[in-house]
Parts: structure tokens; sequence; C-alpha cells
């Protein structure tokens, strides 16, 4: 079962590298423009990305502790889950939970790159070190899925990162003629 974690790790990584080799160089101002007031720039986009990250692996790990205590994810966590792809896929705007509501929040490039990094490599460790008996249990309490398995957390994480991947399409077609290195028209 470890196995499947790993194949979907990797894939959460790729698009890790992918949106950062494609940020790498831009300004701080092609990175702070902002298309409306009540809009995320793409600092605030990719610090959401890492905080939301953040939050669900200390969830994870706190509920591990008491892995034997929770009930298996079945099979109405698979339905909720599968619902939770399909709102993510959506062309529709969700507003973040408060908790991970990046809003007036521009750190700076550097440090977000290295927080993301971070996250991912205590995920893997995570991953690495977790017990296969874990892996059936639900660990992870998605806000509005409600209980999820590891697999299906990660899985959530590459559906949330694909959902602003839209986000960041658009600002970075924005900002390309912005000063500073010309910004990339579309994430692949």
């Amino acid at each position: 079962m470890k196995k499947k974690l790993y194949k979907a790790y990797h894939k959460l990584e790729k698009q890790r590298e992918e949106i950062l080799r494609k940020t790498e160089g831009l300004s701080r101002d092609q990175l702070l423009w902002n298309p409306a007031k009540e809009k995320w720039n793409i600092l605030q986009v990719l610090a959401h990305l890492i905080k939301a990250e953040s939050l669900s692996l200390k969830f994870i790990e706190r509920s591990y502790t008491r892995y034997s205590e929770l009930p298996d994810a079945g099979i109405s966590s698979a339905i909720r889950f599968q619902l939770l792809k399909w709102g993510l896929k959506m062309p529709i705007s969700y507003k973040a939970p408060a908790m991970a509501d990046t809003t007036g929040y521009n750190p700076e490039f550097d440090g977000l790159v290295s927080d993301w990094e971070k996250v991912r490599n205590q995920l893997k460790m995570f991953i690495e070190e977790c017990d296969e008996a874990s892996l059936k249990k639900a660990l992870y309490k998605h806000p509005r899925a409600g209980d999820l398995n590891l697999r299906q957390a990660i899985e959530f994480m590459r559906y949330h990162v694909n959902h602003h991947e839209k986000q960041l399409e658009h600002l970075f077609e924005s900002v390309k003629n912005l000063p500073g290195k010309p910004a990339p028209s579309t994430l692949t």
C-alpha cells in the first residue's frame, strides 16, 4: 500500500517542481501583482498551498499518534473524496478556511520555496516512517469532505494544487508584461 503513497507523493512533488520552475526569476513586482483587491497574487497563492499542506500534515501527524483508535476510512470516505475531487475540478472559486487564508501576506519568495521544500520533506519522511496498519485509518479530516486516509489526503493536496494552477496560470499570463523576466503563459 505504501507504493501507492509514494506514487501519489511523487505526482505531488512534480507539480511543486513545475510551479517553482515557472515562478523562479520573476521580479518582486511580478510576484506581488494583484489582479483585484480581493484576489491573491502569486506569492499569496503559493503561501496558501504551503499553509494548507503544512496544516494538513500537522493534523495527520497528530492523528497518527492514536491511529489504532481511529476508524477505517471506508466507502463513505471514498465517496466524499470523489465529490471533493469533482468540486476542485470545477471552475469555481472557494473561500479558503480562515486558517489557510493568505490575504495580505506577502512573504519573500525564497522563504516560500524553502518552507514548501520542508513541508514536502516532512511528508516524505512521514510516509517512510508510518506503520502499514495506519494506512487504512481516517488520519485526515478535510474541512468539507470529512475523514480521509493518508493516500486520499495526499491526493487531495495534488487536486488542491491543480485547482490553484489555473489561478497561477492566469496570474503568469497577466504579469508577463510587467518589469522582470517574462512569465510563462501556461502551466503543464
